[in-house]
């Protein structure tokens, strides 16, 4: 009797235990995609841009040189 009272305490923490790893594997997930970004519009496509990765010139934001010499020169 002592020996079932002790395993079904024994699978009690375990499974208390399993469910705090599991919490905290998910908790930690959602963190990590969760995060948000700085985003500029290209001034000459619209297309949205991370900040850090956008080119500036002039006060406006581009996705490419490409699109930043298009823009300057007037032609679409």
């Amino acid at each position: 009797m002592s020996r079932l009272l002790f395993l079904l305490a024994l699978a009690v923490v375990g499974y208390y235990f399993y469910r705090t790893l599991i919490r905290r594997r998910t908790h930690n997930a959602d963190h990590r995609t969760t995060r948000s970004l700085d985003v500029v519009r290209c001034h000459y496509c619209g297309l949205l841009v991370e900040n850090d990765k956008a080119l500036t010139h002039a006060g406006h934001h581009y996705c490419s040189r490409e699109h930043m010499a298009r823009d300057e020169a007037g032609s679409t």
